[in-house]
C-alpha cells in the first residue's frame, strides 16, 4: 500500500480544498455526520464550484485541474495557493457551524 499523503506544502492546498469540498457535499445533501452516499473528490470540488462564492471558483478549478495532471510531490505550491486554500477552510467552517 502506497501513502498518498502530502509530503509538503506542494500538495497541501488541494488537499485541503478537497477536504472542505467534502464537508460541503455533506452539509448540503443533509446528511450531516451520516454517509450515505459516497462522494468522489473530482465529484465533490463541481458540487463546490456550483454553490460556493464565485471568489472561490479560480482555487476549486486549479485544484481539480491539478488532480487530472497527478500527484507532484516536487513541484512547489503556487503562488497564493496555499493562503487562498486556508482561507476557503475558514470560510467552509463558518457556513457549517452557522447551520
Amino acid at each position: 500500500m502506497t501513502d498518498s499523503r502530502p509530503t509538503g506544502l506542494a500538495e497541501l492546498d488541494g488537499l485541503l480544498t478537497e477536504i472542505e469540498s467534502h464537508a460541503l457535499t455533506t452539509f448540503g445533501s443533509g446528511y450531516v455526520g451520516l454517509y450515505l452516499e459516497v462522494t468522489s473528490k473530482r465529484a465533490a470540488l463541481l458540487w463546490a464550484e456550483q454553490v460556493v462564492d464565485p471568489r472561490w471558483l479560480p482555487l476549486l478549478e486549479q485544484v481539480r485541474l491539478d488532480r487530472a495532471r497527478g500527484w507532484g510531490p516536487a513541484e512547489p505550491p503556487r503562488p497564493g495557493s496555499l493562503e487562498s486554500a486556508l482561507e476557503f477552510v475558514a470560510e467552509c467552517q463558518e457556513l457549517a457551524a452557522s447551520r
